[in-house]
């Protein structure tokens, strides 16, 4: 359950109280306290900015140590440090760089991360991606060996809870089946028209709290190049926002919040601060949810991922229905294939198809994939195929 926690509905609130109000918290598999809004501490955030944060009421810190890509960790230290806050009220995060990858390197890497953060323990630290794209060296080893090192640290209880980040299905599973420790905490990519639905489902099914980067689309202007964060073009978003007279930075951050999921939006303007403090004192109704969810996968407004063109082919000797499960959780009929029949539907990337026989036995389970327009996704009833999940 959650610790802390929102206003319930009608209830008045005085500005006084409004700040006083804790940020609301899940507890870890383990029984640590996660906070659901922090401040993460890229893009710009420096020193005096996240002694603002802490000023303010902020208490997770989201860094890591690739300085590189925009973190301070020795900054993040000196703000704690001068904060006047007792150690135990703030709640550091870091991220392991990919180049620190096995044994030797992540046991250096980590008591790095504790000097420059002035520290002799981390709340928390993932490992930030599970191998190296950019590296000039080759890492001494892999995230397997990184996370048995993890493990010590978290046995000895130098580190309070250790989790990944950008990691898929497929390493998830690996990982747990490997995991003495199982993981805390899984950060990934969400916004709106990017909910990583099947990761989050993976995340409920093991207890694993799911936290979001990038939850403005910021992703979008790094990967797609866009020129704006694609929230601000969203007339659904625009509207909802203006149904609870809010922005939609609020509306998104409070989406996230109410779903269970942590996010840490980087900011360095104090209005920005308060804001995402105060988009935790209103209530989505299920009309706006309902709304929220149909936008993953249809890419950003205005500039969107087109449509593509799915063929499903039934390879089985007995007919199949095909249905389109939405991540709402409702399933629409697209139609019966025969043996040998094609099915041609238009979608988007990210959406979900089953087939299934008539007694509901599902066959197969298809993911519509990013930049192919045209895709064929063959049903027939086996284990595992490139086309499932």
């Amino acid at each position: 359950g959650a610790g802390g926690g929102t206003p319930e509905r009608g209830e008045a609130l005085t500005a006084s109280e409004e700040l006083l109000l804790p940020i609301p918290s899940l507890y870890l598999a383990n029984g640590v306290e996660y906070p659901l809004l922090g401040l993460g501490c890229a893009s710009g955030v420096r020193g005096q900015h996240v002694s603002l944060a802490l000023d303010l009421g902020y208490r997770l810190l989201d860094t890591a140590q690739a300085y590189h890509w925009g973190y301070t960790e020795d900054q993040v230290g000196v703000a704690v440090a001068s904060s006047g806050i007792p150690r135990h009220k703030i709640f550091i995060q870091t991220k392991l760089q990919p180049q620190h990858l096995g044994t030797r390197n992540t046991y250096a890497a980590i008591k790095g991360s504790m000097d420059n953060l002035r520290v002799d323990y981390l709340d928390s630290l993932l490992i930030h991606f599970p191998t190296c794209n950019d590296c000039v060296v080759k890492p001494e080893g892999t995230w397997k060996d990184s996370w048995r090192q993890m493990e010590t640290f978290y046995k000895n209880e130098t580190i309070k809870c250790i989790g990944v980040s950008n990691f898929n299905l497929k390493q998830l599973d690996e990982l747990w089946e490997l995991a003495e420790v199982k993981p805390h905490v899984v950060q990934n990519w969400m916004d709106p028209f990017h909910q990583d639905f099947e990761v989050r489902e993976w995340c409920k099914n093991h207890n694993v709290v799911y936290q979001a980067y990038s939850s403005f689309g910021t992703q979008w202007k790094h990967q797609k190049r866009l020129s704006r964060l694609p929230i601000l073009d969203s007339e659904v978003l625009k509207r909802i926002g203006k149904k609870h007279h809010k922005s939609v930075f609020q509306v998104v951050t409070n989406w996230l919040v109410a779903l269970g999921v942590s996010t840490i939006p980087a900011s360095t303007r104090e209005d920005h601060l308060n804001a995402n403090l105060d988009a935790l004192h209103f209530m989505l109704d299920e009309e706006d949810f309902k709304e929220i969810a149909e936008l993953d996968g249809g890419g950003p407004a205005g500039q969107g991922t087109s449509r593509i063109e799915a063929t499903f082919r039934n390879e089985m000797d007995q007919h199949v229905g095909l249905f389109w499960i939405s991540h709402a959780g409702d399933e629409v009929e697209q139609g019966k294939l025969f043996p040998w029949d094609d099915l041609v539907v238009h979608t988007y990337p990210n959406h979900i198809f089953e087939a299934r026989l008539d007694d509901g036995t599902i066959v197969s389970r298809h993911k519509i994939k990013f930049g192919k327009m045209e895709q064929i996704h063959r049903i027939k009833m086996r284990r595992k195929s490139k086309d499932d999940l």
